[in-house]
């Protein structure tokens, strides 16, 4: 029988191009994405990322801790915390993905995969948005796209990194995607939906603030700009605002210095032109050549078709609010920018879109090629992704149980760039805070932040770090990366100080890191007692601001 439209089964005949616009096909395929992600870098515990990795880790267990106690002296314990475990920073950043990851460790116990799941977690859920949003507003074939999202070169590097920016971006995401659902239908909760991403994308990591600017572009370039006058709107905004001020204000009294230098104290202030070049120049290692051939393709078709260019309109008020939000920051990197990745690939669909229908109006006998575009532009991406290369940090875990050998239920004191993910692992394995860490930047300096942003140097030859080390540490054993921090005196005087007969080497270990390769173990044979309190400045606090600490005890 000849003009049939069911198979035996009573359902649709599955004709060549039924994949490109199944649902379940795209789904699959962002998971397999996914999937082809973790087991590229499974063994990659997070941690690289120097300094924030090791703090956004270490203080869920934190959070957890101060839940568990509820001390009627909040600073107090926070600063009892930190002499012990020196690299907690639960005032600069938000705390939200902490909460939940401090409830995870009680599940799983604490472990840098832990936290590296939830962000890989959220990597997966801004695929499966990413192929949502094209599907609703531009075609179902071009929301193959949206699986691209995992592959990007930008989100498989902080993908699997323990930062707050990729989690940030997706919440960003989801709540522009439920503003857009919103405006389509001004009776629906989608509204809700996104006031609270909105919230938690800031409470998860403060520039996410970007989503204000962004929810109200998106409303503008839709034309609604009348819908943000309702009483509902004006609820959700004003619980929205009521939910932000606690860590506000938190934030004004506790971490102001931090937000002060990461605005304006970094090294391309917004008056300089570097400042407006150095996004421009880094989104080509953001996203691949693929997706950028189809951007172009996007913005060409979005300008001589009015087909596509309400896509148009929207994605590049979504990369200028974005661009010019992170600009005005000094200190500039590529993962602020996330933001940018989901607004390119928004162009990249529009051109395959234009490019998919260009297609259908070949000769009948090339009505394959369609398929095998979009399938080609899918593909190619899988040697890509594996060509990205992911920092790494490894060795550390060893080096801190070779050392809880060496002393039980005592402290270490530790040089070194990584000295957040040594803490890290030692805090993983000191339920009962037994034992604890002396950090030389807090011991022989202290700095804002980095030493580029402001330095004091507690001691000023190799006498003074014998000194220091002897009456004020306490730690019969240090830690020592043999590479890093030679641009300080301090470390100098420390590494000079341990050429003289009171320092034994004990054992060497080799670590994997982007610069450090050696770590050197002595033994101090002029230690001296463990103190009971320490003296700590914090210069973020204020000038000459400093407490006596005890270390937190269990």
């Amino acid at each position: 029988m000849t003009g049939s439209c069911v198979n035996h089964e009573g359902h649709p005949p599955v004709t060549a191009g039924s994949w490109m616009r199944s649902r379940v096909w795209q789904v699959g395929a962002v998971i397999g994405a996914w999937a082809y992600v973790v087991l590229l870098h499974w063994q990659n515990d997070g941690l690289w990322y120097l300094g924030d990795s090791a703090v956004h880790a270490i203080n869920g267990a934190f959070w957890w801790d101060f839940l568990s106690r509820l001390p009627h002296d909040p600073l107090q314990f926070a600063l009892s915390y930190y002499a012990r475990y020196p690299i907690i920073n639960p005032t600069a950043y938000p705390p939200l993905f902490y909460l939940i990851e401090g409830a995870l460790y009680r599940i799983f116990g604490i472990s840098p995969y832990v936290p590296k799941a939830m962000v890989l977690g959220c990597l997966l859920a801004g695929a499966l948005y990413m192929v949502a949003w094209i599907r609703r507003w531009i075609s179902e074939e071009a929301a193959w796209i949206g699986v691209l999202f995992a592959l990007q070169p930008a989100i498989l590097i902080w993908g699997n990194a323990i930062m707050m920016n990729l989690p940030s971006t997706v919440l960003v995401m989801a709540a522009l995607f439920h503003t857009r659902c919103w405006l389509e239908d001004l009776r629906s909760r989608h509204i809700y939906a996104a006031g609270a991403l909105g919230v938690m994308a800031i409470l998860t990591y403060v520039p996410s603030a970007v989503v204000v600017p962004l929810m109200l572009g998106v409303v503008l370039v839709e034309g609604r700009l009348r819908a943000l006058f309702t009483r509902r709107v004006l609820v959700v905004a004003g619980v929205a605002a009521m939910a932000l001020i606690p860590w506000a204000l938190i934030t004004l009294r506790w971490a102001s210095g931090h937000r002060r230098i990461a605005a304006s104290m970094g090294g391309r202030p917004f008056w300089e032109l570097a400042s407006w070049l150095y996004y421009p120049e880094t989104l080509p290692r953001m996203v691949t050549v693929p997706v950028l051939a189809l951007v172009v393709l996007g913005v060409f078709f979005g300008c001589i078709n009015k087909r596509w260019r309400p896509e148009l309109g929207l994605a590049v008020m979504w990369l200028a609010i974005c661009y010019v939000w992170f600009s005005f920051i000094s200190v500039k990197e590529m993962r602020y920018v996330l933001l940018l990745v989901p607004a390119c690939l928004l162009l990249a669909a529009n051109g395959t879109a234009a490019l998919l229908e260009a297609l259908r109006s070949m000769p009948r006998r090339l009505r394959w090629a369609p398929g095998i575009v979009l399938a080609a532009i899918v593909l190619v991406h899988v040697p890509l992704a594996y060509a990205v290369k992911v920092p790494r940090v490894s060795g550390f875990r060893e080096i801190v149980a070779y050392t809880t050998g060496l002393v039980p239920n005592g402290w270490v004191f530790y040089s070194g760039d990584y000295d957040g993910v040594f803490a890290y692992y030692l805090r993983a394995g000191d339920e009962h805070f037994s034992r604890g860490m002396v950090r030389s930047a807090k011991l022989l300096y202290v700095t804002m932040i980095e030493p580029r942003f402001g330095m004091r140097q507690n001691v000023t030859s190799a006498v003074d770090v014998r000194q220091e080390l002897q009456q004020h540490c306490g730690c019969r054993y240090l830690v020592v990366e043999r590479e890093s921090q030679d641009n300080i005196p301090a470390e100098q005087y420390l590494r000079e100080a341990l050429r003289g007969e009171e320092f034994r080497l004990v054992r060497t270990f080799r670590v994997e890191t982007p610069r450090v390769r050696n770590v050197d173990i002595y033994e101090f044979l002029g230690a001296g007692p463990q103190p009971q309190e320490f003296e700590m400045a914090f210069p973020l606090m204020g000038d000459g601001v400093s407490y006596r600490i005890q270390p937190i005890q269990r």
